[in-house]
């Protein structure tokens, strides 16, 4: 067979069951034997850095998701799950295969086989796609998938020297042949998880040609090697003309629809509760989150949906945390930049410009600690065991670019993921973009728009849903959508007056994020971002929407360090029950 044969026909798996106008499937009709379908997701809260999911490593945290969708999935039998792929990046300290770990403390049977998987930011999604691609080539049936973190317990590691561990990243016991005196510890959440390794990749490169010793003999200047993932984020945003207004605004409105969301309880359907001890519950929880702490039983059993029973006296974690610390929303145009802004030469000779300077605190994702869950299944093990499907997964992409261009991977990752769909981004009602920095959605977003721009039936579609909303999140305050009191101070400091995606009324491609069909219920700079999660939790919060606005068509996508981006599209199924 032709390689070009071989490609074609591999590519066919990724196309949905029918081509042209599709319809809802009815139980065990209109699926073929190699769909894959999600028969149930589940989250935990999601943690704050040092908060009170702090006491429960990566591998609990994975534990209580992989149960919880276990639990959940209508008509299941424990036993028929085959496979468990999980997402984590900080695995250092969390024994031998994380997700074996957790697949076995959530009692799944011994003969599960395991796979952990680090994607960074993606890795949650990456898993996902793993499992999914098992399930079409036959080589599973029911697989359990997500992701789990706790950044809260990320070790300090013990390194060679600084050198080291800024080029070749070589870990040491500590202490080399006969040397004495002290030793720095280096943070495992910054060199894994939120500083980027490649921008010294030339000099890696020449080290690896002429010996280790060109690591320890190359100079400092002008290197940016060990830099946070932030400082290309937010040096792109100010090359794309985004300015800081622009993310504020962004990260007003995700806190005001994760407030709002929190408020209707739209995410009870995927968290399931966990147990605080009373040292962790500390003090009162805010007035207006106090029904949302409740106390209930202690016991680690769990009901039909997957929450924890137990003794009356253990308070329970039910909602997420960073919701509960928000104060000062209003305070959110004062916030000291995290990347101070730099002057660089400008387009005209002898000019200069300011670069960078928009990330704060405020408009970044969160320190988080968290775990998330889907049960997949083939279409033929939906109709062999009489399975509820909720919905299926229509296919999958990946994207890789320049490193430093990470934040922006995911506008590349998600046209492939529709074409191999059959769909464009017209035919979608929902798109969850994860918010590792305000400015990603907002860059991704823009780069759509352009690439769009000739497109007239998904602009006129676009458009058409803009406009019934449009205004939604308007320049006063007034507007703000429904929540908690301290979240309507949208328009403090005018923030409110820019587009919360940075593209204009005037642009070919409409500002969606006013129709609230992007981002629907906030995301990670309102809920946090516990790395090996995120991925897999955007796809529970889309699973989650489609469920409950009976919508069709969504897609979920998210950027990780290294240049890269992982992208799903879903297909709700009208069956069974709605949760």
């Amino acid at each position: 067979m032709l390689r070009s044969q071989t490609l074609r026909l591999g590519f066919e798996c990724f196309k949905p069951a029918f081509r042209g106008k599709r319809w809802f499937c009815a139980p065990g009709e209109a699926l073929r034997d190699d769909d894959v379908c999600i028969l149930s997701f589940a989250r935990t809260p999601i943690g704050s850095f040092g908060g009170k999911l702090a006491h429960l490593t990566a591998v609990q945290l994975g534990a209580i998701a992989v149960n919880a969708a276990v639990v959940r999935a209508a008509r299941l039998e424990r036993n028929l799950v085959t496979d468990c792929y999980l997402g984590q990046v900080l695995s250092a300290g969390c024994g031998q295969s994380p997700a074996r770990r957790a697949a076995l403390l959530a009692d799944l049977p011994d003969s599960v086989r395991c796979l952990t998987v680090n994607k960074v930011c993606a890795s949650g999604m990456k898993a996902v796609t793993i499992a999914c691609d098992a399930i079409r080539l036959g080589h599973a049936e029911v697989v359990v998938a997500g992701g789990m973190e706790s950044m809260s317990n990320a070790p300090f590691y013990l390194m060679e020297n600084e050198i080291a561990v800024n080029r070749s990243r070589r870990p040491s016991s500590g202490r080399r042949s006969r040397e004495l005196g002290h030793r720095t510890l280096f943070d495992g959440l910054l060199l894994d998880g939120l500083l980027d390794s490649y921008t010294d990749r030339d000099i890696l490169k020449s080290a690896f040609r002429t010996g280790a010793s060109a690591l320890t003999n190359t100079g400092e200047a002008g290197l940016e090697a060990g830099q946070p993932m932030g400082f290309y984020a937010d040096r792109l945003a100010s090359s794309m003309g985004i300015l800081r207004e622009e993310q504020d605004n962004f990260a007003v409105h995700s806190y005001s629809r994760a407030a709002k969301a929190t408020a209707q309880q739209l995410f009870a359907k995927e968290i399931v509760p966990i147990e605080l001890p009373a040292e962790t519950h500390g003090a009162a929880p805010s007035e207006r989150f106090k029904d949302t702490i409740l106390t209930a039983s202690g016991s680690a059993s769990v009901d039909s949906h997957g929450a924890i029973v137990g003794h009356e006296h253990v308070p329970l974690l039910k909602t997420d945390e960073e919701l509960e610390r928000l104060v000062q929303i209003d305070r959110m145009p004062t916030l000291t930049p995290l990347f101070p802004p730099v002057r660089t030469a400008g387009a005209k000779s002898g000019s200069e410009v300011s670069v960078g300077g928009t990330i704060t605190a405020g408009n970044a994702s969160k320190i988080s600690d968290g775990a998330a869950a889907l049960v997949l299944a083939s279409g033929r093990a939906v109709r062999r065991y009489n399975l509820v499907p909720l919905a299926r997964i229509l296919a999958h992409a990946d994207a890789e670019q320049s490193p430093e261009r990470f934040a922006t991977t995911p506008a590349l990752a998600l046209p492939l993921a529709l074409k191999r769909a059959g769909l464009s981004i017209s035919d979608l009602d929902y798109l969850e973009i994860n918010e590792a920095f305000a400015c990603v959605p907002i860059m991704v977003l823009k780069m759509l728009a352009a690439s769009h721009a000739t497109d007239a039936n998904a602009g006129d579609s676009l458009r058409a849903r803009a406009a019934s909303t449009v205004g939604a999140h308007g320049s006063s305050p007034s507007n703000a959508p429904a929540g908690p009191d301290h979240l309507h101070a949208l328009g403090a400091s005018g923030a409110g007056a820019v587009s919360p995606t940075g593209v204009g009324a005037g642009s070919t491609f409409p500002d969606i994020m006013s129709s609230e069909h992007v981002n629907a219920w906030g995301g990670a700079v309102a809920l946090g971002h516990p790395l090996g999660c995120s991925g897999a939790r955007i796809v529970v919060t889309l699973t989650n929407i489609l469920r409950s606005r009976t919508a069709r068509f969504g897609a979920a996508t998210i950027c990780n360090g290294g240049g890269g981006a992982t992208a799903l599209v879903l297909e709700r199924i009208d069956i069974g029950p709605d949760r």
